[in-house]
């Protein structure tokens, strides 16, 4: 998730999202991974029923351009390297109880391209909206 998140930070992780809310895409999602008690912190990006699709490094959303701020520290490395951020891909429709997920450092990310897949809503544990550790580095996440 860098530059967004840096390796060793503690988040304050809401757990009640499932309850009084709903995930919405961009939102930093903790996932339980599958097999092991390792948790994975992605960007949400597409929903149940929606169909994500990336070409020219633009994210499209049901045929539909969407902005990811969060990823312009990112391009402009990726564009120095001479190489697209993210990759293109699908279209992926994304099946009734599941989420299309992915890292903001796309060129070093297990996410739903690969080796995540998609995922289910019961291993989403939270979101989270604020780094509290190392104090020094305190602030939201966007």
């Amino acid at each position: 998730m860098y530059p967004t998140l840096h390796d060793g930070e503690r988040l304050f992780v809401n757990k009640t999202v499932h309850y009084i809310g709903e995930l919405k895409r961009g939102d930093i999602v903790i996932i339980n991974g599958e097999t092991s008690k390792i948790h994975y912190v992605k960007r949400l990006i597409g929903k149940p029923g929606e169909t994500v699709e990336m070409k020219d490094d633009t994210l499209y959303i049901n045929g539909k351009k969407v902005d990811e701020p969060y990823l312009s520290k990112n391009k402009k490395e990726a564009e120095k390297l001479g190489v697209s951020l993210t990759g293109d891909f699908g279209p992926v429709k994304v099946p009734k109880g599941k989420y299309f997920v992915m890292g903001d450092n796309r060129l070093n990310s297990m996410d739903s391209r690969n080796g995540l897949g998609l995922i289910a809503e019961d291993r989403i544990v939270g979101t989270s909206k604020f780094v509290f550790f190392p104090f020094n580095e305190m602030r939201q996440t966007k």
